[in-house]
């Protein structure tokens, strides 16, 4: 996982249902507009935020690679179910 902050910390978990994305900013300031980047072999399904409780719009994937952008205050979990 790549994160377009130094200061957000990202953990993956992979299980036969999709892919868990945990971030955590120790920034202590809210990270809008966070860019994410994670390695999949195929496209996921949709990507939800927990913490905002919606799923996020304009992500795209290419070359094995999933990017999306979330607004992340402290932390949050990101669910890439398969298709």
């Amino acid at each position: 996982v790549v994160c377009s902050n130094a200061f957000v910390e990202a953990m993956v978990m992979d299980s036969v249902s999709g892919t868990l994305v945990t971030l955590t900013n120790w920034n202590n300031q809210p990270r809008p507009k966070l860019n994410v980047s994670v390695k999949m072999t195929d496209a996921p399904r949709s990507i939800r935020s927990v913490q905002q409780q919606q799923e996020l719009q304009g992500w795209k994937y290419h070359d094995g690679t999933v990017s999306f952008t979330t607004d992340l205050e402290w932390g949050d979990y990101i669910l890439l179910p398969k298709q």
